[in-house]
C-alpha cells in the first residue's frame, strides 16, 4: 500500500462500492424466481367465473318468469274462452247477414239460409235452452234471420209456419243480447195507422221506455229491427229480410 493511500484511506472507499454495485449478484436469478406468481395457480376472480355466475342469474330469472306467466295463463283461459264466443258468434252472424243468395237459388226454410254459420252460433251461445239446429239463442229464446227479402205479411206468415213468430222483445236484457249481433230485418212491430200505437204480433202494446222507434216522415206502419241502429218504420209492402223468434 502506498503512503499516499494510508494517509488517506477514504479515497478508495467509492472506488469499492462502484465494484460492488457493478457486480451482478449470483442469486439474483433465484431471487427473482421465488417472488414471480405462479402459472398454475388459478387467480382470485377470473373472468369465466364472473361470466358463468351472471349467466346462471339470467337462466333462473328467466325461469321463474315462465313460471309466473304460466300460472297467469291458466288462470285467464276460462274467462278467455268465455269471452271468445260472443265474438266468434258476432263475426259468424255478420258473414251469414251479408252474405248474397245465389240468383236463381230458392229456400224453403230461413234455417238453410245460414245453416253453417248459425249452427256455430247455436252451440256457442245456448248455455240453458238448446235452439234447433241451425237457429240461435241466448240460453232462453231461439232467432233464426232469413236471407230471403219478403214483405212483412209475407214475413209473419213464414214465421208461423216454423211455429215461430216475427221478432218480439219484451225485456232490456234479450234487447242487448240482440245488439251485440249485427242484424236487420222485419220484427213483429207493426200499426193500423200513424195514430194508432205499436202493437206485438200477439196484440201486446209496446213499451215506450223500452225500444224508441226512429221517426223517419215516411209512410208506413211496419218496424225494422237493426243492430246499428234505432229500429225505424217502412212499408210494409217492402221486401226485406225477417227476423223469426222461437
Amino acid at each position: 500500500m502506498s503512503r499516499e493511500q494510508e494517509r488517506y484511506p477514504e479515497r478508495n472507499i467509492p472506488n469499492r462500492e462502484k465494484e460492488q454495485h457493478g457486480r451482478k449478484p449470483e442469486n439474483s436469478k433465484s431471487k427473482i424466481r421465488l417472488h414471480s406468481p405462479n402459472p398454475a395457480e388459478p387467480s382470485r376472480c377470473p373472468l369465466w367465473q364472473f361470466i358463468a355466475l351472471t349467466l346462471g342469474i339470467l337462466c333462473l330469472s328467466l325461469l321463474a318468469a315462465v313460471a309466473v306467466l304460466a300460472v297467469l295463463g291458466t288462470q285467464s283461459s276460462s274467462f278467455s274462452q268465455e269471452q271468445e264466443s260472443p265474438v266468434r258468434a258476432t263475426k259468424l252472424l255478420q258473414e251469414a247477414v251479408t252474405q248474397e243468395t245465389p240468383s236463381g237459388q230458392e229456400h224453403k226454410s230461413p234455417s238453410r239460409a245460414t245453416g253453417p254459420y248459425q249452427e256455430a252460433l247455436t252451440q256457442e251461445s245456448c248455455h240453458c235452452r238448446t235452439c234447433p239446429v241451425p237457429w240461435f239463442g241466448d240460453g232462453k229464446n231461439c232467432y233464426q234471420i232469413s236471407s230471403e227479402k219478403k214483405s212483412w205479411e209475407e214475413s209473419k206468415n213464414d214465421c208461423k209456419s216454423w211455429n215461430a213468430t216475427l221478432l218480439q222483445i219484451y225485456n232490456k236484457e234479450e234487447l242487448d243480447f240482440l245488439k251485440l249481433l249485427p242484424m236487420m230485418g222485419w220484427m213483429g212491430l207493426s200499426r193500423q195507422s200513424a195514430d194508432d200505437a205499436w202493437k206485438w204480433t200477439d196484440g201486446s202494446i209496446l213499451q215506450k221506455d223500452l225500444i224508441q222507434i226512429n221517426d223517419v216522415q215516411e209512410p208506413g206502419n211496419c218496424v225494422i229491427f237493426r243492430t246499428i241502429d234505432v229500429p225505424y218504420y217502412a212499408n210494409c209492402k217492402k221486401k226485406i229480410t225477417f227476423i223469426c223468434k222461437l
